[in-house]
């Protein structure tokens, strides 16, 4: 199990943007959370599996909003801390 913590980045503020993120998570099998910061960033932490963090990560940062990831910290996790993916 790895744990992703990432700092997106919206080139322009985009509403629709948490729906997506939540969509992508439940299609790659991760869980964890999207909140909102304001002013188009994002705080994200997702939990899953190597293949499919990083194909999370990877749809973070090339997608139809123009984001990127501007911080991003990857670690091992025995245990889970999440049970799905949601907004906070």
């Amino acid at each position: 199990m790895y744990e992703v913590s990432l700092l997106v980045r919206l080139k322009v503020s985009n509403d629709e943007f948490n729906e997506e993120v939540i969509g992508k998570a439940v299609l790659n099998n991760v869980v964890g959370f999207v909140m909102s910061l304001g002013i188009g960033a994002y705080y994200i932490e997702a939990q899953g599996e190597k293949e499919s963090i990083n194909n999370f990560v990877d749809w973070c940062n090339n997608n139809r909003f123009d984001a990127y990831t501007s911080e991003y910290k990857l670690k091992m996790k025995k245990q889970p801390k999440f049970k799905e993916f949601g907004l906070v």
